[in-house]
C-alpha cells in the first residue's frame, strides 16, 4: 500500500504503550518518517529521496520498488554495494560528498546518536539479539567513547546489507546477509564477522 495507506492504519491501531514511554525497535517509525517527508516535501518518498540523497551522492542503481505510489520508507530498496558504499562513505565523512554537503554534521551526529539513553532498552526483542542497548535513527551505535558519543555504528538484519561506520580507524564495511533462519541466528555471525573485520582493519 502507499505510505499514506500504511501511516493511516498505523494511526488506528491500538498502542502498546504511550507514546515516548518506551522503545520498541520496528518498522513503524521508518514509514511515519516516510510519510512525514512526503508531507513536507509535497512529493513522493522515493522522488525525495533521490533529490536529497541518492542523486548528490551519485547511487545511480538504488530505486525503490513501487515508487511513486508505492515505494517503502521501511523497507524494500534497492541498492547495490558500490551504491551502499557511498552512503557509508558520507556517514564517514560526517556528511560530505564529492565536494559538496549532503547532510550536515550535526545532522549526522544525530542519525548515529545514541537516541533512547532515557529508556531501559534491555527488554527489547532486538536487544535481546544485537546485545546493544543503544539505538541511533535507524542504527546500532555500537561502540561509544567515555562519553558517550558514537565510535563504530552499524545496521543489522536477516536479510540484505549489514553495515557499519568506524570513525575509529575511518573505515567502513558491508556485509551480505541472506539467512532464512532469522535475525536470531544472522545477526550474532554478522556481527563476529564485523568485530574481525574491524579488528583487522585497526592493525
Amino acid at each position: 500500500m502507499s505510505l499514506a495507506a500504511c501511516v493511516k492504519a498505523i494511526a488506528s491501531s491500538a498502542r502498546q504503550f504511550p507514546a515516548g514511554s518506551k522503545f520498541s525497535y520496528g518498522n513503524s517509525d521508518f514509514l511515519v518518517i516516510g510519510r512525514l517527508i512526503e508531507v513536507l516535501g509535497q512529493s513522493d518518498f522515493a522522488t525525495l529521496a533521490k533529490q536529497r540523497i541518492t542523486g548528490p551522492l551519485q547511487m545511480d542503481a538504488t530505486t525503490w520498488p513501487g515508487a511513486p505510489s508505492m515505494a517503502n520508507a521501511a523497507f524494500g530498496v534497492r541498492v547495490t554495494v558500490d551504491d551502499y558504499g557511498l552512503f557509508l562513505q558520507m556517514i564517514l565523512n560526517r556528511g560530505a560528498a564529492n565536494g559538496r554537503k549532503v547532510l550536515s554534521e550535526s545532522a549526522v551526529a544525530m542519525v548515529v546518536a545514541n537516541q533512547v539513553a532515557a529508556y531501559d532498552t534491555t527488554k527489547d526483542f532486538s536487544v535481546g539479539i544485537t546485545k546493544i542497548p543503544r539505538y541511533g535513527l535507524g542504527c546500532w551505535p555500537d561502540v561509544v567513547d567515555e562519553f558517550g558519543a558514537t565510535i563504530v555504528v552499524s545496521g543489522r538484519g536477516g536479510m540484505g546489507f549489514y553495515p557499519w561506520v568506524d570513525y575509529s580507524t575511518s573505515t567502513w564495511g558491508i556485509i551480505g546477509v541472506q539467512d532464512a533462519r532469522g535475525a536470531q541466528v544472522a545477526v550474532p555471525a554478522s556481527q563476529k564477522v564485523e568485530v574481525e573485520a574491524r579488528v583487522a582493519l585497526a592493525r
